[in-house]
């Protein structure tokens, strides 16, 4: 039996990989799916420099794909049950296994298991799904381009008790069991009453905040970090060991951002000469995110002990 594809939903993420993620059918997907006799495959594909997800596409993670795939009809098209013809919108849930997830990716800042991400694909790309599959004449999966279809903005709804519900149908039906975690959004697909080679693009980008490096033991010539998109200035740390030494960036850097040139540590002579001490200074990682109560917002910290690196003022 050869199969065809019905659309494809491609989950984009700078630094985590396929196997970070879970997508689990709401009722109403379900129901859909069943309807047409519709089958969900999950895997990886490269990424390539259209996805935008980082400015050089180095050390891209693949993009995790789960493809829903139907019976080929005789006409080489995937043959749909008109019993679903009531059927507008299918709703799935996104699950993310990192617990980083919020600190690195670009979303609304929420309290995770009682908020989370809505991507609607509905409003915008609804009329172009129509558009593509075709409202008149014989036109089948296998023989028109594949439309890529963007999600609307992201809003942060409320995880209420039909969500919940649903939720935990789905966890006891595909797992065993309702208990897990929440997920961290709801994704809502526009149902099109045919075949239609769509692929729906959901693309998160890399959290930007203040990258802080805190530099221990203090010299008493100044330190100067060169290289990134904006200025490092230093910042005095109140009630905190005056042994450190805190430069701070000026503005927000994209977490994990690839630099060229890459960050250096200088020192500042007498005569006004700078001296490299770090030529490639380490660049944060979710790891080193934390929360700032005063900047009410994440910060990536990263502590550089010069004596462990060999160097004595």
């Amino acid at each position: 039996m050869d199969y065809v594809s019905y659309f494809d939903l491609d989950i984009e993420h700078p630094f985590l990989s396929y196997s970070s993620w879970q997508v689990l059918p709401g009722h109403t997907a379900e129901r859909a799916l069943a309807l047409q006799r519709v089958r969900q495959r999950f895997g990886a594909v490269p990424p390539t420099p259209a996805s935008g997800q980082l400015p050089d596409h180095a050390g891209i993670p693949p993009i995790a794909r789960l493809s829903f795939i139907g019976e080929e009809d005789r006409h080489g098209g995937l043959g749909l049950n008109p019993l679903s013809a009531d059927i507008k919108s299918m709703e799935f849930y996104l699950f993310c296994r990192d617990p980083y997830f919020y600190r690195m990716t670009n979303v609304q800042l929420m309290r995770p298991g009682r908020k989370l991400l809505h991507f609607d694909f509905r409003p915008a790309c609804l009329p172009q799904a129509e558009a593509a599959s075709g409202t008149s004449g014989p036109k089948c999966a296998a023989q028109a381009d594949v439309v890529q279809l963007e999600a609307a903005a992201a809003k942060v709804i409320p995880f209420d008790e039909p969500l919940e519900s649903d939720v935990s149908r789905s966890r006891k039906k595909y797992h065993g069991t309702p208990f897990g975690p929440p997920p961290v959004a709801l994704i809502s697909l526009p149902f099109v009453g045919r075949a239609f080679p769509a692929r729906f693009r959901l693309h998160f980008a890399p959290r930007e905040m203040r990258w802080t490096y805190e530099i221990i033991p203090r010299p008493e010539s100044d330190l100067l970090i060169e290289g990134g998109p904006c200025e490092f200035q230093s910042e005095s740390m109140i009630d905190v060991n005056s042994n450190i030494l805190r430069l701070v960036s000026d503005s927000k850097i994209p977490l994990g951002i690839s630099l060229r040139p890459q960050l250096r540590l200088l020192i500042k002579g007498e005569d006004g000469s700078c001296t490299p001490l770090v030529e490639n200074l380490p660049i944060p990682a979710a790891a080193n995110v934390g929360w700032n109560k005063v900047l009410n917002d994440y910060e990536a910290i990263v502590w550089l002990d010069l004596k462990r690196l060999g160097l004595s003022f």
